[in-house]
């Protein structure tokens, strides 16, 4: 009997891990919550990062939370265990950041949030325009890259100049990344 219900707490658990996208393979998987204020709300994912990156989804769509505790709850549900500290993203200043794009603070804040609307992207089978194999954009990615002066890349200080067609073409870019998340989080997440 006690066989019988572990094996049947097992498949139901295993069920559970695919309903939610949560990733258990070879490869330790990191959890990362994520917090994104945007047009004057705040929500909470969870970014997961393996060989491949992404966030959690249930049915298809977002997994989206309004409270940290809405997320922990979630997480000890299904033994997720967060790595320290909650990533935050402020999303409504996009437009402030490429207009400023030269500073090396802002060059990683938009280099992060590439990251996030890529990994976003991939996660919902969406298209962004920041993941197209484009040359003007891959110059622009490496500038955001190399312009946020990562320690571990122990380059000289890097401050990119862009010209008024990339500034455009930022835009274009983060504006492709901020319709996804538009789409997915125009329902009502909280029912």
């Amino acid at each position: 009997m006690f066989r019988a219900n572990a094996q049947m707490e097992e498949k139901s658990a295993d069920s559970n891990k695919r309903r939610f996208g949560i990733i258990r393979n070879k490869v330790m998987t990191k959890y990362y919550l994520t917090k994104i204020i945007y047009n004057g709300l705040t929500y909470f994912f969870i970014w997961y990062s393996n060989d491949e990156d992404g966030f959690l989804l249930f049915n298809q769509r977002l997994l989206v939370f309004s409270s940290v505790e809405e997320a922990n709850i979630f997480a000890d549900k299904e033994h997720i265990i967060f790595e320290k500290g909650i990533t935050v993203f402020y999303l409504s200043k996009i437009t402030e950041l490429i207009d400023n794009v030269e500073i090396s603070q802002n060059c990683q804040s938009l280099i992060d949030t590439w990251h996030l609307f890529s990994d976003l992207s991939k996660s919902l089978n969406e298209e962004f325009v920041g993941d197209y194999n484009d040359e003007e954009i891959v110059d622009i990615y490496n500038k955001l890259f190399y312009g946020s002066n990562l320690k571990l890349l122990k380059n000289e200080e890097y401050h990119p100049s862009f010209n008024v067609d990339e500034k455009n073409k930022c835009l274009e870019i983060f504006q492709s990344g901020l319709s996804i998340l538009n789409k997915y989080l125009n329902y009502d997440f909280r029912k």
